[in-house]
């Protein structure tokens, strides 16, 4: 009788961490794909925000074309509003630097993050 009942507790010990076991695993596999639907997110945030800031240096660039050429017609008030629209695009690039800064910080998390739960997963 005594070895049956140190045989049961053995079988439910090796039952009890195979069920564990396979618990952590499967929440290592549900992290590695949160972790990589996070990369993927961030990426494209991050070639967003490089897509955005091209476009406001081409708009910048094109309002100071403007503003020379009302300055060469001697259009001291029309010099004047592109340059303020210069300004307001340089807004817009500091805030798309912020922004492209931020989503680089995630990528970075994210891959460390993932590749932490893939080592963890090999062992």
């Amino acid at each position: 009788m005594r070895i049956t009942t140190l045989t049961l507790i053995g079988v439910l010990a090796f039952g009890a961490t195979a069920a564990f076991a396979d618990a952590q695993t499967r929440q290592l596999n549900q992290d590695i794909r949160e972790d990589k639907g996070d990369l993927r997110k961030n990426s494209a945030d991050a070639a967003h925000d490089r897509s955005d800031i091209s476009r406001d240096r081409g708009v910048v660039a094109g309002d100071r074309s403007r503003e020379a050429s009302d300055l060469a017609h001697g259009d001291t008030k029309g010099a004047a509003y592109w340059n303020r629209q210069i300004k307001d695009e340089k807004g817009n690039i500091r805030v798309d630097k912020k922004d492209l800064a931020h989503s680089e910080r995630d990528i970075h998390t994210d891959k460390a993050r993932l590749a932490k739960a893939e080592s963890l997963k090999r062992r």
